[in-house]
């Protein structure tokens, strides 16, 4: 894990993506608020430990004119009030049909996407579902999103459709 590395806030937001998902397993979303909050001092560090708060973390780049989402593996908002180290060991109680009924829902709003990167995101998410399938009836929805995703999406190849259906 982290011992301490500064990042300088001005030059380093994709640099504190990287970090965040190397070190902690994190993902981080960024947007800046508006133009003229985007010059920082060379000054302004933020030393990133296992012990920062999310809050923290969320806070200092807000006050630089940045807003940041920090979310998990799976794309799920971390609490605040979560360390860093916290954060990466987080796990959501929910039940198994609530995440496969997430992973199905996740498959409609990224399958419209024409970025092939997404499409490697979709296949995941399928071979996610598949392991989550409980049933017979639940793999029927997975095939039938599948075919769904096949048939409207001209990025997802015969190829990932057949990678997919070997899974099952």
């Amino acid at each position: 894990m982290s011992s301490g590395k500064k990042l300088y806030a001005e030059k380093n937001i994709e640099s504190l993506q990287k970090h965040l998902k190397l070190h902690y397993k994190l993902g981080c979303k960024f947007s800046y608020l508006n133009s003229s909050s985007t010059t920082v001092k060379k000054t302004q560090t933020l030393e990133l430990t296992d012990s920062v708060l999310i809050r923290d973390l969320i806070s200092h780049y807000s006050s630089l004119g940045v807003n940041i989402e920090i979310y998990n593996e799976q794309g799920k908002s971390i609490p605040t009030d979560l360390s860093l180290k916290e954060a990466s060991a987080y796990e959501f109680k929910i039940d198994d049909d609530s995440v496969f009924d997430s992973l199905l829902a996740s498959l409609d709003s990224i399958s419209a996407s024409s970025n092939y990167d997404d499409i490697e995101w979709i296949k995941r998410i399928f071979i996610q579902a598949i392991r989550k399938s409980k049933n017979e009836q639940q793999m029927d929805r997975v095939r039938l999103k599948l075919e769904q995703i096949f048939s409207e999406n001209e990025r997802f190849l015969k190829s990932d459709f057949e990678d997919i259906i070997s899974r099952m």
